[in-house]
């Protein structure tokens, strides 16, 4: 780091797997919507984007091989502004001047895709938190308790923390658990046209929370009860000959295990696993969710499985191998190891929390997961005021797990609603 400027950066544990794991044609990108109650001004944007890079310089990043590993280095470009409809398209690692992200308007959304090797949804929050600051004071709004949010300020300047790799930082040299788990069964699906959709269902957040206490539950686990619930009705038949579980990846963020305050990647992930025998119920459903969330969510198990990442990160022949040997074990891997050993996807961001005078601005926040390697249906939930939004995305046909998901909801007395898929 020189001048506050990201001039050489490694790439960070969890980073290090998607560049080696992308092919021509897909890499692991995913995308926060704002959605303002106004059409987007696009010159405050754009001042608004040249105004945040001295403060997020290890997101204004491009990608740069190694000998032994890939690093970052600073984009010079600024011009990442696009019109577009299409969502979480890959991002361009070769181009060599603009950072690895991507920020697309469309009507009143502000969609901001992130290369997931420069950051996870933690992190992300942050930069769209502090741009959405940014181009709401150039609109002329006036905001006077942002600090007290935790919402970053561009005239700050960056702390070093933001900038570590956190899963080196609390590594103590354990080998941690061995790898191991099922395979699980896969979702088969027509691709058509390889177009990728999104669908965000909004759900009353107030009414959502009464509901878990009723089943004495986390919002994350209904969500993923409900979601689970939906896959295995639309593919009843196929899951009940398979003798593979379902599984359902639930990311985890570390940065209060650790109070971290780093804006690069630091989440790790549990699985749940459900074997549909039959006909099963929401509170069956529900019940396995919540036993294998409460076993596997603590800090030991979450640090165990940190220090396997790590301890294969540093082995000697990991260290020593060029990176063109490298890659190639690695992708293998990411495919055995990887997306084979799940489902789909239910990640939770949480409730973001903005000052008045910014909520006054913004209809509703969602959060997209890109298309996957293997894997055509995924879930990503965020809440803002008292919605929270249920963005599934697919790939082809997979138009019926909308409609899967909202019954299940509605089964259950909530009052959801549907944007159409885009």
């Amino acid at each position: 780091m020189r001048n506050k400027n990201i001039n050489f950066l490694p790439l960070d544990n969890a980073a290090k797997i998607y560049p080696a794991a992308m092919t021509k044609k897909w890499n692991a990108v995913f995308a926060i919507s704002v959605y303002l109650k106004e059409e987007v001004k696009k010159d405050a944007l754009r001042k608004a984007v040249f105004d945040l890079e001295k403060r997020f310089p290890s997101f204004y990043v491009c990608l740069k091989k190694g000998l032994f590993w890939d690093y970052f280095y600073k984009a010079e470009s600024l011009d990442i502004i696009t019109d577009s409809k299409d969502i979480c398209r890959p991002i361009n690692t070769k181009d060599k001047k603009r950072p690895l992200f991507r920020i697309i308007t469309n009507s009143c959304e502000i969609r901001c895709e992130f290369f997931h090797a420069v950051t996870d949804g933690s992190g992300a929050m942050e930069f769209v938190k502090a741009l959405m600051l940014r181009y709401l004071q150039l609109c002329g709004c006036e905001v006077n308790d942002a600090k007290s949010f935790g919402i970053k300020e561009y005239k700050e300047p960056p702390k070093r923390s933001e900038f570590e790799d956190d899963f080196l930082k609390i590594y103590n040299g354990s080998k941690g658990a061995a790898r191991k788990g099922k395979k699980a069964y896969q979702i088969k699906m027509n691709k058509e046209n390889e177009k990728f959709y999104r669908d965000e269902v909004c759900i009353p957040l107030s009414n959502l929370k009464k509901l878990t206490q009723t089943y004495d539950c986390t919002v994350t686990q209904f969500i993923t009860a409900a979601y689970a619930m939906a896959l295995i009705n639309m593919y009843n038949d196929d899951c009940s000959s398979s003798k593979k579980p379902l599984i359902i990846s639930i990311p985890v963020n570390l940065r209060k295990y650790w109070k971290s305050g780093t804006l690069r990647n630091f989440s790790s992930f549990i699985t749940a696993n459900i074997l549909p025998e039959g006909k099963m119920s929401f509170e069956a459903v529900l019940n396995e969710i919540k036993k294998e969330m409460n076993e596997k969510i603590s800090k030991e198990q979450l640090y165990s499985d940190v220090c396997r990442n790590v301890a294969d990160e540093k082995m000697l022949i990991s260290r020593l191998a060029p990176s063109f040997l490298k890659k190639p074990v690695m992708k293998t891997a990411f495919r055995l190891f990887g997306e084979r050993k799940y489902t789909s996807t239910v990640t939770n961001l949480g409730s973001v929390k903005l000052p008045q005078e910014m909520e006054e601005h913004i209809n509703m926040i969602t959060v997209t997961l890109g298309e996957t390697y293997i894997n055509p249906i995924n879930c990503a939930v965020v809440s803002f005021a008292d919605t929270l939004c249920a963005t599934l995305s697919f790939a082809g046909n997979g138009f019926e797990i909308v409609r899967y998901f909202m019954d299940i909801l509605q089964s259950k007395g909530l009052n959801v609603s549907c944007a159409g898929a885009i």
